[in-house]
């Protein structure tokens, strides 16, 4: 079950298939490989660690271990992409190794870590859907998806560049936005197992944090706030029905939390 899952969620070895799906339409990338698809992988091992099996140690250990070996080999394909949705491909392997590792914690005995990474499904679901459907509003108005190619775009399309940045945000854990509140279950939960573990993953997941912070904002102020491009002179924002969708998220971006910390909190009772 544990291999089935690390394929279904582009885990590490089984990572290469899902930034080769980028290939789809965005509004489907936003939907089966942000929100829906590849967490039925982190969700078929919560609910193997929920529904009161006996793992083993040693496999949650594993678990956990590769979670975060995960988190950083898909970061460093980061540096190296020129098409956002083959980014944010990425991106989304390194979140859904943030699940595993709360679900590692769980089967270690945490109970705090265990909601922080179920609650992560669904903070990461919001965060990573505003910023596919950017990255669709854009090459539907430029026609194109390179970091390269594009610069400039915050001046015609202002409400696009907001969504980004609040999706960047709320994707890298900054509070108040949502994936903060599951990353902090996350560690409280590595913390409370007391031991060597706790300050360890405490520093790699911040180490993580901040890095994957910094290079989305610079990508972001490439694309937005650098020197207009050609492929970049465009007139406005996409229609209202693609713009409104971005309002949505965003404010989903905030209130994810609130809606998502109730509900996990019953688990485990």
């Amino acid at each position: 079950l544990l291999l089935a899952a690390w394929a279904k969620a582009a885990q590490v070895p089984f990572h290469t298939w899902l930034p080769d799906a980028m290939e789809g339409p965005t509004p489907i990338s936003a939907y089966l490989h942000a929100a829906a698809m590849v967490k039925a992988g982190v969700f078929l091992m919560a609910r193997s660690v929920s529904s009161g099996w006996a793992m083993p140690v040693e496999v949650g250990m594993v678990m956990g271990a590769m979670a975060v070996l995960t988190l950083f080999i898909a970061l460093t394909y980061y540096f190296v992409q020129d098409d956002l949705k083959r980014l944010l491909a990425y991106s989304t392997i390194a979140h859904l190794g943030y699940v595993l590792l709360g679900i590692s914690l769980g089967a270690l005995g945490s109970t705090v870590g265990f909601r922080g990474g179920v609650l992560h499904i669904i903070c990461h679901g919001f965060a990573k859907a505003t910023l596919f459907l950017c990255v669709g509003a854009i090459a539907y108005v430029t026609g194109s998806r390179s970091i390269s190619a594009l610069g400039g775009l915050a001046k015609t399309m202002p409400l696009t560049a907001a969504a980004f940045f609040v999706g960047v945000l709320a994707a890298t854990g900054v509070p108040p936005f949502a994936c903060f509140w599951s990353k902090f279950m996350i560690l409280s939960g590595a913390v409370q197992l007391g031991g060597a573990i706790g300050p360890v993953l405490l520093v790699l997941v911040l180490l993580e944090s901040l890095i994957a912070f910094s290079w989305m904002v610079y990508v972001g102020q490439k694309v937005f706030f650098g020197e207009r491009t050609p492929v970049a002179c465009v007139n406005s924002d996409p229609p209202p029905a693609m713009s409104g969708v971005l309002v949505a998220l965003m404010i989903g971006c905030l209130l994810a939390p609130a809606v998502g910390i109730p509900l996990v909190q019953w688990i485990g009772r």
